[in-house]
């Protein structure tokens, strides 16, 4: 189990078929709001701790695993209260943190390194326009360098291309529609998410979930 800080770019593969668990969450889920003493006492210096970017978890001796598998299920299955108890158990995951990293945090944030500054612009521009037909050259541009510059300091960062990123996010995106908003056609849906035809966009979403965009919603969308 791996449990990261906001705003650190990471990227995880599997050898062979797995399962993936995660829970990404806002801290005001756990603060309530950024004046609260839960903010300013307790996950406020946690999430600016220049140590913390991530932390392994040995499942096996720790509580944490427990406490996160609680909150998944109860999110998954959406009873009757689930919310206070994804909460709860997110708070004791955030305290645990808090305890491990406690004599490490410091006033001063460490500014971030330039390749990390350049993948954060190239990544908010994919991500606001990806529905456009976005070539190598305005990726490149949107973080004022050459594309070879853009193709290597995405290959460091996250071990992908710029293209490839591109296509993992419109199909992410377009699983994510299938399932929210059942009205829309596949065709709408591959139209929106920058695909030049609704083949196209099943080709590519058979290769990211082994089955077609309509497989995909019937199956999910129970």
């Amino acid at each position: 189990m791996v449990a990261i800080n906001s705003n650190i770019l990471h990227y995880a593969s599997a050898v062979g078929e797995c399962r993936l668990r995660s829970l990404v969450f806002s801290p005001v889920l756990i603060t309530g709001n950024d004046n609260s003493v839960y903010a300013k006492k307790y996950i406020q210096p946690l999430v600016s701790c220049n140590s913390f970017s991530g932390l392994f978890i040995d499942m096996e001796i720790e509580d944490v695993a427990v406490w996160f598998n609680d909150a998944f299920e109860a999110l998954s299955h959406d009873s009757r209260g689930f919310e206070f108890t994804v909460r709860e158990n997110l708070s004791r995951i955030c305290f645990y943190l808090y305890e491990q990293f406690e004599q490490q945090f410091s006033d001063k944030e460490q500014p971030l390194n330039q390749d990390n500054l350049r993948i954060r612009k190239m990544l908010e521009f994919i991500q606001k326009n990806f529905a456009n037909n976005l070539s190598l050259a305005d990726i490149s541009n949107s973080a004022d360098i050459s594309e070879r510059e853009c193709m290597r300091c995405f290959q460091k960062t996250i071990q992908i291309s710029p293209v490839q990123y591109l296509l993992k996010y419109r199909i992410m995106q377009g699983a994510e529609m299938l399932l929210s908003d059942q009205i829309k056609s596949i065709s709408e849906i591959a139209t929106y998410c920058g695909f030049d035809s609704p083949s196209n966009f099943t080709k590519h979403f058979r290769r990211f979930y082994n089955c077609t965009p309509r497989e995909y919603r019937h199956k999910m969308g129970k």
